[in-house]
């Protein structure tokens, strides 16, 4: 299907999650890509994905290893746990 989806722009990986919305690994995608843009494209891109995401906070800790200056709110840390 798609080999590398980290290579793929937020465009072309919201347009998979809106063809396949259960395809969890271009969620996960999407949401290390808006957490690279900032605190508030993170956060509104884990309240959409939420109902979808198997297991919320192994990919919050993978996200935060990587990307170590995003600091979520307490409220979203709570939401997320």
């Amino acid at each position: 299907m798609y080999s590398d989806l980290k290579e793929l722009d937020i465009y072309k990986l919201e347009e998979i999650i809106q063809r396949y919305p259960w395809y969890v690994n271009a969620r996960v995608a999407l949401l290390d890509k808006l957490a690279r843009m900032g605190r508030e494209y993170f956060e509104s891109g884990v309240r959409a994905s939420f109902i979808y995401l198997p297991n919320r906070k192994v990919i919050l800790r993978r996200i935060m290893a990587e990307i170590p200056s995003l600091v979520l709110r307490r409220k979203m840390v709570r939401t997320l746990a």
